[in-house]
Formats: C-alpha cells, structure tokens, sequence
C-alpha cells in the first residue's frame, strides 16, 4: 500500500490531483484541509464517500506535528496556502507568514518520515514576477535568476512565500519536486480568478463586459493537463528538481479571452478596456522543455475546448 498525504487536498488543484491518484486503490490517501467537512462542496463530499481510500481530516497544518503522528508516508503533496490577489493585498502579513510557517511545519513532519520517497511542493509562476520584468525572458525557463525588487508590494507577499518554500525545501535534505504552475483553470477553481470573473460578468444582464488589464496576455492550463503533468513527475524516479507546470501553446490576451467567453454565453456583449491591475505582469508564458526532456510530448487541451467544459460548470454554479 502506497500511502499518500495530501495538503489542500479540497482546494480546486488539490481535489483533481487527489482524485486522479486515488483511482488505483492501491494507494492510500490522506486529505488535509482546513474547511470543516460540513461546508466543503458536495462534489468533494460525495468524493470521500465513493472512495474508501479517502481519508479526509480537518486540520490546521500549523499544528500538525503535535497532533498528527503518523510516520509511514510515502509522498507528501504540498497544496495548501493563502492565495488569491485580493487576498494577498488586503492581508500581506497573513498571507507570507502562514505560507511560510506551514511549509516549515510539513517539511518538519517530512523528516520524521520513515521511508518518504519525495516531498513535492507547489509553488507559483509569480516567483518569476520581477525576473520577467526586468530581463524580459520569455517563454520563461526553470533556471532563470530570480530576482527581487527593492520596492516590494503588498502582491508580493505571495511570490515571496513560494520562493521562501523553494528554499528551505532544497535545504532540508528531503527528495523533492517542485511545481511552478502557470495561470491553470478549469471547474470549480473558485470565483476570483479571470476565468470565472469574466464567465459570472458574461451571464451577467449588463451589456457591457468590462475586462482589466486587457492587452496583458497569460498562457492558459487546462486543470486535467496540468494534473497530468504533474502526477507524471509525482510517481517517477527524478527527484530535486523545478519544473513549469503550464501549457505554452495558448498564450492570449486577456480581451481576447473576453472575447472567447462571452461569444459561448452573450455574443452580444461589448467589452469594454477597462485599467490594468496594479502589480499585474504584462505577460507570462512558461518554457516547458525541461518537462519535455524529462518526461517526453504533453498534450494540451485547446483554450476553447476547455473553456467550454468550464462554461458549463460555472453557468450552473453561477445559477
């Protein structure tokens, strides 16, 4: 029995992770979350009853190694953290301090772990914020210096956090893989991404579609190619190393994704440029050709087909 220890495991990236996995039932997984079980989503509770395989426990990572024993996993996935740009800049401190002390607390717990084959950890395509600000690299490679800026804001809070995780996980003598995913979507990643935002103003009676940071342009993932992606470098025998989870091949514009969304649900709208966001990169597409030599081809969901399936999911949710 492999055994699996899952960190936000109900947040959006984290339950399609976990489910891909717990299809073989050889493996025994562990989801921990914050959310009580009662208001986690019913998608996610139907999930855990199908599956015996499943274990879901509420907990506070910032408490784990003094309530939570258990010394036999083999992988630790680390998916848990505050998040969110409207979350980042309200609450800076929040933000870098709870990322910061819970990766230390499971890296911590990862140690005391018997015979844990690897530690993998989520960070963010934001690391490369400043780098692609001042050196323009792009597409943007895993090896890259990362750069910081003398004048930090509030949004970096975040980038800061990940890279601080990158660190200390490369420090602490753990195998690991760390992810850097690049602008993935899909269903039921929430409501405060682009994505969603511009799907919820589509259905929307108003006329016009007004669209921030329009001319910036993102390279889009589709959340079951980047799970793809990423279990592939889970479950193989290549350890300490970075890779770009992303799809390269589907970098637009930000109106132009308006564009795309609102002709599937209100062609008629007219959208509307409105101020780009403060601290918001004016472009960012990943390199994958590391993950490419090291795992072969991926295949990639167009941007229209998977902006479809997640149409459908947000228009009943959004009902």
């Amino acid at each position: 029995m492999i055994r699996i220890l899952i960190t936000g495991g109900a947040g959006f990236i984290g339950f399609n992770v976990t489910k891909k996995i717990a299809i073989d039932k050889k493996v025994s997984i562990t989801v921990l979350d914050i959310v009580p079980l009662r208001k986690l989503d019913k998608e996610f509770l139907e999930f855990i009853k199908k599956n015996k395989n499943v274990f879901y426990k509420r907990l506070n990572i910032l408490k784990l190694n003094s309530v939570f024993k258990r010394r036999n996993y083999d992988y630790i996935i680390h998916l848990a953290a505050e998040l969110g740009v409207d979350n980042v800049i309200s609450n800076p401190y929040k933000v870098i301090s709870f990322n910061i002390k819970s990766t230390i607390e499971l890296i911590e717990f990862g140690l005391k772990q018997k015979n844990l084959k690897k530690f993998c950890y989520t960070s963010s395509s934001e690391v490369y914020a400043h780098t692609i600000k001042k050196k323009k690299m792009i597409p943007t490679k895993e090896n890259i210096e990362i750069m910081y800026s003398s004048n930090l804001s509030k949004r970096d809070s975040y980038m800061s956090s990940k890279f601080f995780g990158e660190v200390s996980l490369k420090l602490s003598s753990l195998p690991f893989i760390i992810f850097r995913p690049h602008n993935i979507y899909g269903p039921r990643m929430g409501t405060k991404h682009v994505v969603p935002q511009l799907i919820k103003k589509s259905l929307k009676k108003q006329k016009n579609l007004a669209v921030y940071s329009p001319r910036h342009s993102r390279s889009f993932c589709y959340i079951d190619d980047a799970v793809d992606m990423m279990i592939k470098a889970i479950f193989s025998k290549i350890s300490n190393q970075v890779f770009n989870i992303g799809n390269p091949k589907s970098e637009i514009k930000i109106h132009e994704l308006a564009k795309l969304i609102k002709n599937q649900i209100s062609p008629d709208k007219i959208i509307k440029f409105d101020c780009d966001q403060l601290g918001s990169p004016k472009r960012r597409v990943p390199s994958m050709q590391k993950f490419v030599d090291y795992f072969g081809t991926v295949k990639f969901t167009n941007v229209e087909n998977g902006l479809a399936k997640t149409i459908k999911w947000y228009t009943k949710f959004f009902s």
